[in-house]
């Protein structure tokens, strides 16, 4: 399927047409078509527009990233540019000169810090003020996750994840409290060594995650216990999507009780996305959802059509 628009507007166009005038056709072509194919609606046009740009970007992509092949890869690019970066504070540190000029980033999976002299250079990058979603890998403790958060550098933040670091429940407040105010996603993941329950415990009770709309608490070991923490917590009421299960791999076991404590009528009123996959639930859990009249309620927001505008005539 083509989905060429000849017609692209704005900074994208004139660097389409820039590159296309200097006779690199396939970079302009691999910026016109991820334009038109993001306003696909359809999924199915979408599956079928997706294996020609994968193609162009399999035979090109080592050319067009160069040195940024030691911070990016293949999956880094949108819209025709490295867009992402997966590395360490030091290496993005060493190709900021050039990650300034060809690479407008928006996402950055960050890699464990080295020292302090890395850790200090990095969330002074001019580039990072216009970063949205900043992931955190293996090797990240809480406390040093909230210094790094607390950059004034990293206040465009919309959305953190944190995996598998150590310093929770103790650092959860701490953590919480440096998100930046435009954070409105927070993943938490791999917490397969940490008392989760204790963790989401503190989370339900720190004013520091008043403004989440999206939580997503994967392979944590969360049980009844850290649900009935969420279900109650006076600062998740504006929360929209909870995540709680990881395919056959998660290690989250909310089970009956904690299904029943999502269930009541208080709990999390704004929710319109609830993932509970593998949580062993069973039929008593979803029981609740049924006889107390929340299943229902929940389904008619989440599936609730388009208002249209009428006027009589």
């Amino acid at each position: 399927m083509q989905v060429r628009q000849v017609g692209l507007k704005g900074a994208d166009g004139v660097t389409a047409d820039a590159l296309a005038a200097l006779g690199d056709e396939d970079r302009a072509v691999f910026i016109r078509d991820p334009c038109a194919y993001a306003r696909l609606a359809d999924d199915d046009m979408r599956a079928a527009a997706w294996p020609p740009l994968a193609e162009t970007l399999k035979a090109h992509a080592a050319a067009w990233l160069g040195p940024l092949a030691a911070v990016a890869d293949a999956r880094c690019f949108w819209r025709g540019f490295v867009t992402a970066c997966s590395a360490s504070p030091a290496a993005v540190v060493a190709h900021a000169a050039q990650l300034t000029r060809e690479a407008p980033l928006r996402v950055i999976e960050l890699e464990g810090p080295e020292g302090a002299d890395s850790f200090e250079a990095f969330t002074a990058l001019p580039f990072l003020d216009a970063l949205r979603r900043l992931d955190l890998q293996e090797a990240w403790t809480a406390p040093l996750a909230a210094r790094v958060l607390a950059s004034p550098r990293l206040q465009g933040l919309e959305a953190v994840s944190l995996r598998d670091a150590e310093g929770l429940p103790e650092g959860t407040r701490a953590l919480l409290a440096a998100l930046p105010p435009a954070v409105r996603s927070l993943s938490l993941i791999g917490f397969i060594n940490t008392d989760f329950d204790d963790a989401c415990a503190a989370l339900a009770s720190s004013a520091g995650c008043a403004r989440l709309e999206d939580l997503r608490l994967w392979n944590c070991r969360l049980g009844p216990d850290g649900a009935r923490a969420l279900a109650s917590s006076p600062h998740l009421r504006g929360l929209r999507a909870l995540w709680l299960g990881l395919g056959q791999y998660t290690r989250n076991k909310i089970g009956p009780e904690g299904c029943a404590a999502l269930a009541a009528p208080d709990a999390l009123p704004a929710l319109d996305t609830l993932d509970l996959d593998f949580n062993d639930v069973g039929d008593a859990g979803w029981r609740a959802w049924v006889d107390g009249g929340r299943l229902a309620r929940f389904l008619a927001r989440a599936w609730q059509p388009p208002v249209t505008n009428l006027r009589a005539t």
